[in-house]
């Protein structure tokens, strides 16, 4: 094998037409079209008239130039001459939506074409034929216990079309049953179940009760639970000087109730509403114990009780109280251990946590006295610090005036129910205390 040689960089030579220095001159001034585009812009009259002396040399260069020159300026005339056109060129404007598209017809028959255009997708036949089909479903329910009898020969068929029912999800595949109107994926073996049988039993036997609906309200998960939940009494005092005016010896002659002594100008006042003289003084003391006049027991604002600091819930439960057909509500009354204050009896000494549950009916008139005693335990009314009649002990958490139930049976001497006279009485009882 012969190792053939490298040429030196320095063997180049470089065109007279376009300067480029290559290797080989005539293979590249024959194939470099650029080159001879060159020579023919280089060529001018006064190089044409010099180069015209030497006539021998100078006829065989026209003759090559002009063969040379003549096929490449043909071939890109004739590019030119016939383009390929670009697929945006090719696009049509759809007259529907004013979209650019290749195939016109197929876009004309996409979904998205066809909704601006006010067609559906879906063929107009089947939309006819949807309401045949809703009214034949009242008559296949009745028919639904014969069909019962079929169903074992069709079941060996269905295996033959799980294949394509497998691609489908779960919920697609759901159908909804025309006894019970739930969502079950095998229908047959849905409506030979217990709970659907008993569902078309009773459409079967009164007709009337669908509209009622019983199933559903036992299932409805909100008719049992808290009413409300921890209500913290409000002892805020009410003002004093907001219900009284100046002492006018014309109006007042009488002398104070409360210590008995003849009033003066300079320390009495009057109250605005019962024109009632007092010492100052002396109603100020009264007044941390109660809003009401002394003379007339006439309330001023809303009376406040000296009820230690607690919580009140109420809950619904089901029936259970006797003689009564509606539900029970259970109120629960809770007083953590403290101390008593300067405005309840023996200030400073401790007493002990206590619990409370009592029980009223889930009637219009039992709902009204929830409210009545829910006010009443914001103004610290329900309970005091006192002695226990039933226990005999001492400074505990005890009743203030305001019965309640607190048993579910038993009558009016066991404080249980049945009592057609309780709510009469408990308004009565709140009253007297300025909530009604």
């Amino acid at each position: 094998m012969k190792s053939r040689k490298k040429k030196s960089p320095s063997s180049k030579k470089s065109c007279p037409n376009c300067g480029k220095k290559i290797f080989d001159i005539a293979g590249h001034q024959k194939r470099n079209n650029k080159c001879n585009i060159f020579k023919k812009k280089s060529a001018s009259p006064s190089s044409h008239h010099s180069s015209s002396s030497s006539w021998p040399s100078l006829s065989p260069v026209k003759s090559s130039v002009s063969r040379k020159t003549k096929s490449p300026v043909s071939r890109l005339l004739r590019k030119t001459k016939s383009p390929v056109k670009s697929p945006v060129s090719r696009k049509k404007t759809c007259p529907i939506c004013n979209k650019q598209v290749l195939n016109l017809k197929q876009h004309q028959k996409s979904k998205t074409c066809m909704r601006i255009a006010g067609l559906s997708h879906k063929s107009p036949i089947r939309k006819t034929k949807s309401p045949i089909r809703k009214t034949k479903s009242p008559i296949r329910k009745t028919k639904s216990p014969i069909r019962k009898t079929k169903s074992l020969i069709r079941k060996t068929k269905s295996p033959m079309k799980s294949p394509i029912r497998k691609t489908k999800s779960p919920v697609s595949r759901k159908k909804t049953c025309q006894i019970c109107n739930k969502q079950v994926l095998n229908l047959r073996q849905h409506q030979k179940s217990a709970k659907c049988r008993r569902v078309a039993l009773t459409i079967v036997k009164s007709p009337l009760r669908k509209a009622k609906s019983p199933v559903r309200k036992i299932k409805s998960p909100q008719r049992y639970g808290n009413i409300f939940n921890n209500v913290r009494p409000r002892l805020a005092q009410q003002n004093l000087d907001d219900f009284i005016i100046p002492y006018d010896e014309s109006k007042c002659q009488d002398d104070c109730p409360i210590c008995l002594t003849e009033n003066d100008e300079s320390d009495s006042i009057i109250l605005r509403d019962c024109r009632h003289c007092f010492h100052l003084e002396c109603l100020r003391q009264w007044w941390n114990h109660s809003s009401k006049c002394p003379s007339c027991n006439r309330i001023y604002g809303f009376q406040v009780g000296n009820m230690p600091m607690g919580t009140m819930s109420a809950i619904l439960e089901r029936p259970m109280l006797s003689g009564s057909r509606y539900n029970t509500i259970i109120i629960t009354y809770n007083f953590p251990a403290g101390v008593t204050t300067a405005n309840q009896p023996n200030p400073g000494t401790p007493y002990p946590s206590d619990v409370r549950n009592c029980y009223l009916e889930a009637s219009p008139e039992g709902y009204e006295v929830l409210d009545l005693l829910r006010r009443s335990f914001e103004r610290g009314l329900t309970f005091t610090i006192g002695d226990s009649l039933t226990t005999g002990r001492r400074n505990v958490v005890v009743w203030n005036g305001v019965h309640h139930k607190t048993n579910t049976n038993g009558g009016p001497a066991g404080f249980g129910f049945p009592d057609p006279g309780y709510y009469g009485r408990v308004k009565d009882e709140l009253r007297a205390k300025g909530i009604f």
